[in-house]
């Protein structure tokens, strides 16, 4: 054999080997893909799978692809249908705070109601027991009327009632007169008890207002309403100087006019000066 013959020979036999390990590495890689699809369609049948499965790669190598997009869509639909009961329990829960609120106010409502029904009962029950008494009243006062009429009856009363409210003021008007009069009278008791002893309150306090040099009396701002009585001597002052004394000859409700006792005078008595009791 020549040499080229022998170099086809051994590239011949290089291709077989070369064949032959692609096919067992093939092999082997496809014995491994078939082991992983068997895998899957056994997790895929498994119990309690949420999507059942009963397919076979073998006779359509497409189906476990597809369950695990239905599986996925299955996933997603319950996912979104699970956000979207939360989102409605969510909005029940506030729904449900809310009623409970809106019961709690009708509670307290309720429970304010009755207590003014339970009042107003209590007052009811309070005017009916008025109304009988008042009913029982004017029974009695028919019964006294002896079959006369009740608009006779009323006019008489109103006749009395008239004559009594003069009565009233009659008698209103006679006290104030009784009071001025013993008053009056007290006042006059007073005077005249310091008539009798010549004598004013201690706390008398006046001046000299006017003088009549020629007459020799003086004007004093003090009269009947200080108490001061006519025969009176009261003692003139300057500062803390005694300038002399005067005594009252005619006393008025204000003023009263004072002789100047020549007997008494220190200084020549003049407007301003005070005199005291």
């Amino acid at each position: 054999m020549s040499g080229l013959g022998k170099f086809f020979v051994v590239v011949a036999i290089l291709g077989s080997l070369a064949s032959a390990g692609g096919g067992f590495y093939l092999a082997t890689q496809k014995s491994g893909y078939v082991d992983q699809l068997e895998g899957v369609e056994n997790a895929l049948s498994a119990p309690g799978a949420p999507v059942p499965y009963s397919g076979d790669f073998k006779t359509n190598d497409q189906e476990p692809a597809a369950s695990i997009g239905r599986i996925n869509k299955v996933y997603k639909d319950t996912v979104e249908e699970l956000n979207t009961a939360n989102t409605s329990l969510e909005e029940a829960k506030t729904g449900l705070s809310e009623s409970e609120a809106k019961v709690a106010q009708l509670t307290t409502k309720v429970s304010s109601t009755q207590k003014e029904l339970d009042e107003k009962s209590a007052a009811l029950g309070k005017l009916e027991t008025e109304f009988k008494s008042s009913s029982d009243k004017l029974q009695a006062m028919l019964d006294e009327l002896g079959g006369r009429e009740l608009s006779v009856v009323l006019s008489e009363s109103e006749q009395n009632i008239e004559k009594l409210t003069v009565l009233e003021s009659e008698k209103k008007l006679i006290e104030e007169m009784l009071m001025s009069s013993n008053a009056k009278i007290e006042e006059f008791n007073r005077l005249d008890d310091l008539r009798d002893r010549s004598a004013a309150p201690l706390e008398l306090s006046g001046k000299i207002v006017a003088m009549n040099k020629a007459w020799n009396f003086v004007v004093l701002d003090v009269g009947e309403q200080n108490q001061l009585v006519e025969g009176v001597d009261l003692t003139v002052y300057r500062g803390d100087a005694l300038v002399g004394k005067v005594r009252t000859v005619s006393v008025d409700t204000e003023t009263a006019i004072a002789d100047i006792l020549p007997e008494w005078t220190q200084a020549e008595i003049q407007i301003g000066d005070q005199v005291l009791f």
